[in-house]
């Protein structure tokens, strides 16, 4: 349904819908990755759990744990010894969670965690 600017009687003011186009996809700032489940440890409230990441950005991921998790929750990726990234819960849906990186991991780092967790080629 258009609506009619008072403003203007002969201009036709668009709705909100259809003048905001696929806002989720232009929201995120970093590329998404897709990975195939790659597991980590996650430290967080009440204990260490494990994480299986389903996507990695600099800028966060994407994963399913079988413990529960509140947003708003800090949590410490452990990706391996010498790469321990603090994030924040940013949503939860059952079991999989979005987590937002307290600082932005490097496109390098992602790029070799990538590597890892998507095997030897093919």
């Amino acid at each position: 349904m258009n609506l009619v600017s008072t403003a203007m009687p002969d201009e036709t003011v668009r709705s909100s819908a259809a003048t905001a186009p696929a806002r989720a996809s232009n929201q995120r700032s970093f590329v998404r990755y897709s990975l195939r489940s790659a597991a980590f440890r996650v430290r967080a409230p009440g204990g260490t759990h494990e994480i299986r990441l389903k996507d990695l950005s600099c800028g966060g991921a994407c994963g399913l744990m079988c413990e529960p998790l509140r947003i708003g929750d800090y949590v410490i990726v452990e990706f391996d010894q010498r790469h321990q990234v603090e994030a924040q819960i940013c949503w939860v849906r059952r079991f999989l969670v979005g987590l937002q990186f307290t600082h932005p991991l490097s496109e390098a780092f992602v790029e070799r965690l990538r590597e890892k967790a998507s095997g030897p080629a093919q």
